[in-house]
C-alpha cells in the first residue's frame, strides 16, 4: 500500500500524512518528475488541519511502498509547490515538483567559478556543481558519491544557467553520463536524507535485473501501448555549431551514409558560447545516435504489486514478450526511460513504464 507523508521541506520533519482519493507520479530519466493528489476536504475542517497547513515551497511530499517507519523504500520525495482547494467540490488538489527540479531553480551568477570554466573529471565537475549549489541558506542538505569517471571534460559555464541545465551540458555529451536524486531514511536521524546519483550511461539503477512484462500469460497482465515508427526524428548526419558571426563546428555522420543507400537527413544544433571543435564534435555524435532508430518509446501498464512497483526504476532493464495481430515480440534489454504510477477514483493504482526500443543492450 503506497503511503503520503508531508514533512517539513528542509528539515524533513514529518507533520502528517495524507490519503488522496486520486493521484499520479513519476520520474522520467531526462527531465523531472512530479506529482499530483486530490484529497477530499472533510466535512468538518479544523482550523489547525495539515490541509490547511500544507503551505507551497513550505513542505515536501514522500511517497513509499508502505510504512516508512518500518522500512519501506522511498517511491518518489520532492517539495509541494501549488495548492488548489475546490470547496464547491470538497476536494484539495496539490501538485509537487521531484526534489531533482529544484536544481533546475538554482542559477550560478557570473564568476562563481574561476573564469566561469571548470576542468577535470566530468563526475567531479557534476560534484562540483552540486557542492555549490547547496551551499548557504535555504538549501537542501544532498549526499553525494565520490567515485570518478576517468575522463576530463571542459565545462565554459553560461551566463545565469542553472545548476541542473550544466550538469546536463557535460552529461549529454558522448560517452557521458546519467544522474537523478535518490532517497533513503537515514540511519542516525531516521529523516529522509537526499542522495546524488550518478551512472554510466544506460547502466541499471536497481539490483533488478529485468523487469519481466508479458502480455500472454494470465499470471502478469499487462496492456502494451502502439509501437509507432517515427522517421521524422532521425538524422543521418548531425551538426553541432557555436553561435555568433563566425561559428565553428562539428558533425557526426551514419557511417552506412557512404554506401549511398541512405537518405540524407540534416539536423542542426546550436551550443551558445561553445568554440570547441572535441566538445562540438561530441555533442552531434551523441544526438546522431540518440535520432538513429526510428522507433518510438512503447508504453506498458501493469499492476503494482507484481512485481512490486519499488522493485525497478527508471533507468532498469526490461523484458518484453507479446503477441497481438500486429506484434510477435520477445525482446531483453529493453531501457526503462519513465515509471508513473496512477490511480483513478475507484480504481486501483496502476504503473506504467515507457519502453525505449532504442536502447537495447544484452543483460548480463
Amino acid at each position: 500500500m503506497l503511503r503520503f507523508y508531508v514533512n517539513e521541506v528542509l528539515s524533513h520533519v514529518n507533520v502528517g500524512e495524507l490519503s488522496p482519493t486520486t493521484y499520479a507520479f513519476g520520474e522520467p530519466l531526462a527531465g523531472i518528475g512530479e506529482a499530483t493528489m486530490m484529497v477530499a476536504i472533510p466535512d468538518r475542517l479544523e482550523s489547525n488541519s495539515l490541509l490547511q497547513r500544507i503551505v507551497p515551497n513550505k513542505y515536501e511530499l514522500v511517497i513509499t511502498d508502505g510504512d516508512i517507519d518500518r522500512g519501506a523504500p522511498i517511491l518518489w520525495a520532492g517539495w509541494i509547490d501549488q495548492r488548489d482547494p475546490d470547496p464547491a467540490h470538497a476536494v484539495v488538489g496539490f501538485h509537487a515538483t521531484h526534489w531533482k527540479g529544484w536544481f533546475y531553480r538554482r542559477f550560478i551568477p557570473p564568476n562563481s567559478f574561476a573564469n566561469n570554466f571548470i576542468e577535470k573529471d566530468e563526475h567531479q565537475i557534476a560534484y562540483d556543481l552540486l557542492d555549490w549549489s547547496v551551499s548557504g541558506v535555504g538549501t537542501p542538505v544532498l549526499y553525494r558519491p565520490s567515485t570518478l569517471a576517468g575522463k576530463t571534460r571542459q565545462l565554459t559555464l553560461q551566463p545565469w544557467a542553472s545548476v541542473g541545465d550544466s550538469i546536463d551540458a557535460v552529461a549529454k555529451r558522448d560517452g557521458g553520463f546519467e544522474w537523478s536524486l535518490g532517497f533513503r531514511l537515514g540511519s542516525q536521524s531516521g529523516m529522509v536524507e537526499i542522495l546524488a546519483e550518478i551512472w554510466e550511461p544506460g547502466a541499471v539503477r536497481s539490483s533488478n535485473t529485468a523487469l519481466f512484462l508479458d502480455n500472454t500469460r494470465t499470471t502478469n497482465r499487462i496492456n502494451v501501448g502502439k509501437m509507432g515508427e517515427d522517421g521524422t526524428i532521425q538524422a543521418v548526419r548531425q551538426y553541432a555549431t557555436s553561435d555568433g558571426d563566425a561559428p565553428v563546428w562539428a558533425k557526426d555522420e551514419n557511417p552506412e551514409l557512404a554506401s549511398d543507400t541512405l537518405l540524407l537527413l540534416e539536423n542542426v544544433t546550436t551550443y551558445q558560447d561553445n568554440r570547441n571543435t572535441d566538445t562540438l564534435f561530441t555533442y552531434a555524435r551523441s544526438e546522431r545516435l540518440e535520432r538513429d532508430n526510428p522507433y518510438t518509446t512503447i508504453p506498458v501498464t501493469l499492476g503494482i504489486d507484481l512485481p512490486a512497483v519499488s522493485a525497478y526504476r527508471t533507468g532498469d532493464r526490461a523484458r518484453l514478450r507479446m503477441r497481438d495481430a500486429w506484434r510477435n515480440v520477445d525482446q531483453s534489454g529493453i531501457r526503462i526511460v519513465d515509471k508513473s504510477v496512477n490511480k483513478t477514483d475507484g480504481q486501483p493504482p496502476l504503473a506504467t513504464v515507457s519502453l525505449d526500443m532504442t536502447d537495447i543492450q544484452d543483460i548480463v
